[in-house]
């Protein structure tokens, strides 16, 4: 099961979202509240995104035997994770300078520029994880061996 790489890129992927929503919903609420702006159904909803995309990446990686539906749910992990990098892009915009101000230490002022690039980051592994699940399908599929 882990010593397949498209495993790791997928385990990598859940601890970042993971630790996305885990650690960084108390100033995510805050950056809501400083730039005054009332979407209580859009705060809902991405903040429950990243929990969502962890749950999918470690039950794609249980599924390692069914790569057609690990392939399915990786496409859904992307097509999330790019609705968080367009979410992302926006939010920050909005409020980092705000929530810059506000963060007490240095640590956590580098936690936001991590938290700024955690979807980039998570949608490259998305595609890397895809390919080698594509490559083994295709290996195991037996495309181009002579029998």
């Amino acid at each position: 099961m882990l010593q397949r790489i498209q495993s790791i890129y997928l385990f990598i992927v859940f601890i970042c979202y993971l630790s996305y929503s885990y650690f960084g919903f108390e100033y995510y609420k805050k950056g809501y509240d400083l730039i005054n702006i009332n979407f209580d159904f859009i705060f809902n909803l991405s903040s429950y995104i990243p929990i969502l995309i962890s749950i999918i990446c470690l039950v794609s990686i249980f599924l390692f035997k069914k790569r057609t539906l690990q392939i399915k749910l990786v496409y859904v992990c992307m097509y999330l994770s790019i609705y968080m990098i367009i979410f992302s892009v926006v939010y920050f915009y909005f409020s980092f300078n705000d929530l810059i101000e506000i963060m007490p230490s240095n640590v956590l002022k580098i936690l936001l520029y991590a938290a700024m690039i955690n979807p980039f980051f998570s949608t490259y592994l998305l595609s890397l994880a895809l390919n080698s699940i594509k490559n083994d399908e295709k290996l195991v599929r037996g495309e181009g061996l002579i029998r």
